[in-house]
């Protein structure tokens, strides 16, 4: 017998608290959460539903929020949910990236495998998955997660890049390198044909706004 996919999350979802909970992880909106101070982070599970197979497919996300970063974003991108808003994050990845040699997802049937996948979840938070949650925490190592060349592995496009990289400079109190930032952004989103290059001017007005900027993009 199938059980329903609502059940499996929430045998999950209460596993992966028991599991985690020791660590400083709360259980919400559908993922575990850690604060600490202004930084958030996520450990997200993400299900995929196979109803002909009688199964369900796990696997993880992680994520880092810097509520500083996001909240100009959010103000941005005022059509999100509210429940979006709230869980838009500043870079992550997927915990298989992180353990490319291990099992990257879990077969879900019934409790007692959410409960196997939950206890092996937190092994390779350990083994891995910690680390980049606390470097994640570091602006300068998100800093240097945007500078690799394969750097939309760290699950953001141009756009998401676009939006947040400058103000990472800002933060670490690096105005005039932030300043220089948006332009090589806009320039970038230019060369990539991206949807957000017909804005991204108006999303730099709003950011000198809200930071009391010089004007930064001139014709």
């Amino acid at each position: 017998m199938c059980i329903p996919l609502k059940d499996l999350k929430r045998y999950l979802l209460d596993e992966l608290k028991n599991a985690l909970g020791s660590y400083g992880f709360v259980g919400k909106y559908g993922l575990l959460s850690k604060t600490e101070g202004s930084v958030k982070q996520f450990v997200q599970p993400v299900f995929a539903d196979r109803r002909k197979e009688n199964l369900t497919v796990l696997s993880v996300n992680l994520a880092v929020r810097h509520d500083n970063i996001e909240k100009i974003v959010v103000e941005f991108l005022s059509d999100l949910g509210k429940t979006d808003k709230l869980k838009i994050s500043t870079v992550g990845a997927s915990l298989a990236k992180l353990s490319p040699d291990t099992v990257s997802d879990w077969k879900l049937v019934d409790s007692v495998s959410c409960k196997h996948a939950a206890l092996d979840i937190q092994k390779r938070l350990i083994a891995t998955g910690f680390d980049f949650l606390d470097r994640s925490s570091d602006l300068e190592e998100i800093l240097k997660f945007f500078a690799e060349k394969d750097w939309r592995k760290w699950y953001q496009s141009a756009g998401g890049r676009a939006l947040r990289l400058p103000l990472v400079y800002y933060y670490l109190g690096r105005v005039e390198e932030a300043a220089k930032s948006f332009a090589e952004q806009y320039r970038f989103l230019e060369e990539q044909d991206d949807l957000l290059f017909q804005r991204y001017p108006e999303y730099v007005s709003m950011v000198e706004r809200e930071l009391g900027l010089a004007p930064i993009l001139t014709k």
